[in-house]
């Protein structure tokens, strides 16, 4: 898509990640362009799948294996998914800026992922849960984040 004259342009290729625990849009913003380069979403496993995520006690009885930090482990595993293929795209130098935007609760949890090259690429982080907003509501809440900076 091609963005108004009405926001700022991107000087430097710049990928934005738009991420949650379970779904992540890889965007490249470049001069007017602004597109979405790739989608992935977490298969997450089901908890309740009794043949899968069981035991057989002694006497003949299943039990359900419960693994309490179970969901807390996946997203660090997502997280790590995702700052994995942060680091190859800027280790191929396809980009010289990155933008995140991650619900406040789970910015960290990624941002400890990140490798260093990567953490220095980091212009903005902003702490929404974006995953669902259309594209050109996406590119006003950056362009509003970008313009406050500039005005500090």
């Amino acid at each position: 898509m091609q963005i108004s004259q009405d926001f700022l342009p991107y000087k430097h290729k710049t990928l934005i990640l738009v991420c949650d625990s379970s779904h992540a849009k890889f965007y490249q913003a470049y001069e007017r362009n602004f597109e979405l380069i790739e989608e992935i979403k977490n298969d997450r496993i089901k908890l309740d799948d009794t043949e899968r995520y069981s035991t057989q006690t002694g006497g003949g009885i299943l039990s359900k294996v419960v693994d309490e930090d179970f969901k807390e482990r996946e997203t660090k595993m997502f997280y790590k998914k995702l700052a994995d293929k942060l680091f190859d795209s800027f280790h191929d130098e396809k980009n010289s800026k990155l933008i995140l935007i991650i619900p406040d609760g789970d910015k960290h949890v990624l941002t400890n992922e990140l490798h260093e090259d990567v953490k220095q690429s980091l212009v903005h982080a902003i702490g929404k849960q974006a995953t669902k907003i259309p594209e050109d509501q996406l590119v006003k809440m950056i362009d509003e984040e970008r313009r406050i900076t500039l005005s500090l």
